[in-house]
């Protein structure tokens, strides 16, 4: 068994006479009022630093003319012209440490980036499409990224032995109720699962697996009753998660099918107006139209 310590704060403590003193001066004696003593003097020129700072909001011992400069963030950067947005994404890319930047080509054309070049595995593949879908101005990718698998060499029954591993083992995907199959290192997923976040765990798990070239999701969602109200619920859902002006995504609801539209800044915004119509237990398909026009 592993014992864990308490965590030790080293904050202000309570001082002989029961008050709060600072860290350097905690041996400080217990003075009568009227006493001048010389610790005494540090305590209150130290608590009338500490309240000149937190109003001038710079650091103790600091002037309130001189701001904290570790508090103020550079003013967001929007990039306009494919030129920038092209820099922009090669920049993201090197960020990104799952992503060997080096082996990867950046092309964009009126905000789709175009990704080529070699990857080792999947899931770096996947992380470059995330990296450079982050970058504001980009609102389309083409993934023409290949993976090359390096390392020892896996066989179609090393890779299904570890993916029915981890589908087995997964507290998401349900249990049973995902197959597989393999060949030539990729991946043919089927079945049937109540979530539309179930499929994509399951999508997730496998292509961070050694020797996945490739993942077919071909998972479905089991039939949902439909339900009068879903439309205003998704619209309500979708307004939580807007990040601005949410009055322009509308949802419309056939069945247990929903079609978004509207227009949005990023590609963060669109999926999260994606994953909000999701989540209602009367959806059964998602259809995201939503337009991602760049101000």
């Amino acid at each position: 068994m592993i014992a864990i310590s308490p965590v030790s704060h080293q904050g202000p403590r309570a001082g002989p006479c029961g008050t709060n003193v600072p860290p350097d001066a905690r041996h400080a004696s217990c003075r009568p009022r009227g006493e001048e003593g010389l610790q005494s003097r540090q305590v209150v020129a130290y608590a009338s630093a500490m309240k000149t700072d937190h109003a001038a909001g710079s650091r103790p011992g600091g002037s309130a003319s001189e701001p904290n400069e570790s508090r103020h963030m550079p003013a967001p950067t929007f990039f306009t012209t494919d030129h920038d947005v092209q820099k922009a994404v090669t920049e993201e890319l090197d960020w990104t440490p799952q992503v060997h930047a080096e082996n990867v080509g950046v092309s964009v054309h009126q905000g789709v980036a175009t990704l080529s070049g070699d990857v080792r595995t999947l899931a770096e593949r996947t992380a470059a499409a995330k990296a450079a879908l982050s970058v504001h101005g980009v609102i389309a990718i083409a993934n023409e990224l290949t993976v090359h698998l390096v390392g020892a060499a896996h066989t179609d029954s090393d890779v299904a032995e570890a993916v029915s591993n981890s589908l087995r083992w997964s507290s998401v995907v349900p249990a049973g109720q995902v197959r597989a199959e393999v060949k030539d290192h990729v991946v043919t997923l089927t079945g049937l699962v109540d979530w539309d976040y179930q499929r994509h765990s399951a999508h997730r798990l496998v292509e961070h697996i050694d020797g996945v070239a490739h993942v077919e999701n071909h998972i479905l969602l089991k039939e949902r009753p439909t339900a009068h109200g879903t439309e205003a619920l998704v619209r309500r859902a979708v307004v939580r998660k807007a990040t601005r002006d949410a009055n322009s995504i509308t949802a419309t609801v056939d069945g247990t099918n929903v079609t978004l539209k509207g227009t949005v800044t990023s590609w963060s915004e669109k999926q999260q107006a994606g994953h909000a119509a999701w989540s209602s237990p009367h959806v059964t398909s998602v259809t995201n139209q939503i337009r991602i026009v760049v101000s």
